[in-house]
């Protein structure tokens, strides 16, 4: 399951090339923050990056960046 997800994020990276670098400054700000570490547990990269991805596909009534994988490659028989 977890290399499917990996696989999702570098297919959003692929569709908007401003992505990948939003991602990367959410992730350093959190670091600075202090709540980007693993041994503080405190929120998760992936965490962060999943929630990045989230706000560009609904955070943005009507106008989402990215669009949905699931409607990109929807999956037929399930």
């Amino acid at each position: 399951l977890p290399s499917d997800f990996s696989r999702d994020i570098v297919l959003f990276f692929a569709v908007d090339k401003r992505v990948a670098p939003l991602v990367m400054f959410i992730k350093k700000w959190a670091k600075f923050q202090n709540i980007n570490s693993a041994k503080d547990r405190t929120i998760s990269s992936y965490a962060l990056t999943l929630m990045v991805l989230h706000y560009l596909q609904y955070g943005i009534k009507g106008h989402p960046v990215v669009p949905s994988l699931q409607k990109l490659y929807p999956v037929s028989g399930i």
